[in-house]
């Protein structure tokens, strides 16, 4: 398994968005591949993004994202994105 983190702290590549939270995957070919994030975006176009998406192991005929109960007792993937007054939730892509 490989696990790639990133932190930010006011990160900005342009001086007028600004970046806070982090984002961290964990993935494998063999196990299910993890993907969380809690990220607040401000400035000329404010926005968020706070979500996990889990989805089966490529060799398993995957990707899909998974959406039963995880160990913590929430589902695997949940959570949202809003972004110039559209919030969209990872629900909806329920199958």
């Amino acid at each position: 398994m490989t696990i790639t983190e990133a932190k930010y702290d006011n990160y900005s590549d342009d001086g007028k968005s600004f970046w806070n939270g982090f984002e961290k995957t964990e993935t494998s070919f063999t196990s299910e591949i993890r993907f969380e994030n809690d990220i607040i975006l401000s400035g000329v176009e404010p926005g968020e993004m706070k979500l996990r998406a889990v989805f089966s192991s490529v060799s398993g005929g995957g990707p899909k994202l998974l959406f039963e109960s995880a160990s913590d007792g929430k589902p695997k993937s949940y959570g949202y994105a809003k972004y110039k007054g559209i919030t969209l939730d990872i629900k909806d892509m329920l199958e």
